[in-house]
């Protein structure tokens, strides 16, 4: 399996994960977007509470030129952490959401 499509099955593993952890109110649920034509992943969660409607993006994640770039990270998990847990290295993720300049002083790729 060449790395790209090892990239989109630990993406969509790791969103299932994360979207099981009991911790959702009622009326609360995570949807998946998963466009892997142009290799853009989100995971949001949304629904309603008695009160107000719910919508947030949790990960954002796209996959560009060989690596996972990180977009968006709305968790005190990090999915960054999620995916080296899953035997994805440091140089295939780049945390998207640092500027260029901060980027290249992290453990992770540049770009």
């Amino acid at each position: 399996m060449d790395r790209i499509a090892i990239f989109r099955k630990t993406i969509e593993k790791v969103f299932d994960e994360y979207a099981n952890y009991p911790h959702l109110p009622e009326g609360i649920r995570y949807d998946k977007i998963m466009d892997e034509k142009n290799d853009r992943y989100q995971l949001v969660r949304l629904g309603w509470t008695t009160k107000r409607r719910v919508y947030a993006v949790i990960f954002h994640v796209d996959i560009i030129n060989g690596k996972i770039w990180v977009q968006q990270d709305n968790t005190e998990v990090a999915i960054a952490n999620l995916l080296l847990e899953k035997d994805i290295q440091k140089s295939e993720i780049v945390l998207g959401y640092f500027s260029e300049t901060r980027r290249k002083y992290s453990d992770f790729a540049a770009a």
